[in-house]
């Protein structure tokens, strides 16, 4: 490993030991909690058709969360305040530190507030979380779909007022981070996204006496979908794509209600002008998009989960449709985990299937392989997997936690 990769090494250890240094300032009657976690880690791809290796990252991970209370004055009530710090240092292509929460949050009975690095989930459905979008993703690995890892965190302010069965909820961004975008060869073959508008919004949620969490929800933001235009100008040895950046406003609801062992859940969101990828990269058109999932999930008393969705996607270009699948269970008293994730069109030829394998040697070690199995028609407009329809790829993801 690299001397860079030390330092981050150096910088993970002193985030993480941020929470627990705090310990030294506290009255020893204040603290309530201290949980720290420690990781490490490997993960290996390969992409099947050349076997090349598309993911070789051996990482540290680091979280360390810190509550205490704070003395309440004569007649009026205490509050609670946490501290968390986490962080990522990885060596592979290149050496990266990832700041993943650096925030210090404040709450009482009726309201929470939360200031600092983090990351904000607003949906309910699985497979495709289109209505998580106060932070950005990364899409440096598009197959890689682990919200732990594809969140870029975001420097927000991040208020909630608890009103009875109403929570009213605002997210403000001063400074935007864009997505993270693919890399090719030894350069950048795509230009960085920049963005300088604050993003802001909000969510309304209110949970019925029957059960139903119905949420309503806005937030302006730069667009979350790529879409790039392809510039040769300067000749072919400097042509590289474009990203477009543009503030979208979206509108959303997200709904769960459950019913003895099965869960209803839905999430729909609106995008008003969004710029939108064509085939051949020469312009974005701005057009609106709705874009819903709706389903539910079993669990059986086994344990086992059973999940299904169905989801459509609306455009100027008309409507397109898919079905998701998803199973999980543990055998042999939790050591073995076993995942299937179908994603399949209805009217194109979208199929993502993702078979999952994990053995939990000890409470500590874990030993998983996946494979990415897909198929696309070759026109970005005949579904959304048709940039990797030649991806398929077999991972292996080791883990000691402690």
């Amino acid at each position: 490993m690299t001397f860079q990769f030390h330092i981050y090494v150096i910088g993970l250890l002193a985030c993480t030991l941020f929470a627990g240094g705090a310990r030294a300032s506290l009255w020893s009657g204040g603290r309530k909690d201290l949980k720290g976690d420690f990781e490490i880690g490997h993960q290996l791809g390969s992409r099947l058709r050349d076997e090349a290796i598309t993911r070789n990252r051996f990482y540290l991970m680091a979280k360390e969360e810190l509550t205490f209370d704070l003395p309440a004055p004569a007649g009026g009530s205490g509050k609670i305040i946490t501290i968390t710090a986490a962080a990522r240092a990885w060596a592979g292509k290149e050496n990266e530190f990832d700041l993943r929460a650096l925030s210090a949050e404040f709450s009482q009975e009726i309201y929470k507030v939360n200031v600092g690095f983090q990351e904000i989930a607003w949906g309910e459905t699985f497979g495709f979380f289109i209505a998580d979008i106060v932070n950005p993703r990364d899409y440096r690995d598009s197959l890689f779909n682990e919200l732990a890892w594809i969140r870029v965190p975001v420097f927000a302010l991040n208020g909630q007022l608890f009103l009875g069965k109403l929570t009213v909820q605002g997210v403000v961004t001063p400074v935007a981070r864009m997505n993270r975008l693919p890399e090719s060869g030894g350069g950048r073959f795509f230009d960085e996204p920049k963005g300088q508008a604050a993003e802001f919004g909000g969510r309304a949620s209110f949970l019925f006496d029957f059960g139903l969490d119905l949420g309503f929800l806005y937030y302006r933001h730069y667009n979350r979908n790529p879409v790039y235009l392809w510039n040769n100008a300067g000749g072919t040895a400097d042509a590289r794509f474009i990203p477009v950046v543009k503030l979208v406003d979206t509108f959303g609801l997200t709904a769960s209600q459950a019913i003895g062992s099965f869960v209803f859940r839905a999430d729909s969101v609106l995008h008003l002008q969004q710029p939108r990828q064509t085939d051949d990269f020469s312009v974005a058109p701005e057009e609106d998009q709705w874009q819903a999932i709706f389903g539910g999930d079993l669990t059986a008393d086994s344990g086992a989960i059973f999940g299904l969705q169905y989801h459509t996607d609306w455009t100027n270009q008309g409507f397109r449709h898919w079905a998701s699948f998803l199973t999980r269970d543990r055998w042999l008293e939790g050591k073995l985990e076993t995942e299937l994730f179908v994603f399949r069109g209805i009217g194109n030829s979208d199929l993502w299937f993702e078979p999952k394998l994990s053995w939990n040697a000890s409470a500590s070690l874990t030993v998983s392989v996946r494979a990415d199995l897909l198929s696309a028609g070759e026109r970005l407009s005949d579904g959304v997997l048709s940039a990797f329809r030649e991806e398929d790829r077999f991972l292996t993801w080791v883990t000691y936690r402690f």
